[in-house]
């Protein structure tokens, strides 16, 4: 799957997950990051609801083939990350 727009439901459901009140309300959180990702994947599976990468991402790793592909520009949008 691959989304390219902001206005996407998934997209904004994920964006709601900033706020502590939905991550309790939903009882989920976000797991941000190369390194804490690969760690859920690969001891947590059966945890994870969605994973989310951006499009340069997925072209230059292995990426698990449930995972949902987003433009670049949409990924800046849902990620708290930065990179310096």
């Amino acid at each position: 799957m691959r989304i390219s727009s902001k206005s996407n439901e998934t997209v904004k459901n994920i964006n709601k997950l900033k706020q502590k009140k939905y991550r309790t309300e939903m009882k989920m959180y976000i797991a941000e990051g190369k390194k804490i990702s690969y760690e859920a994947i690969k001891y947590q599976k059966e945890n994870i609801y969605k994973i989310i990468v951006s499009e340069s991402f997925a072209k230059k790793n292995n990426i698990p083939k449930e995972s949902i592909i987003v433009d670049d520009e949409v990924y800046m949008y849902l990620t708290e990350y930065k990179n310096p």
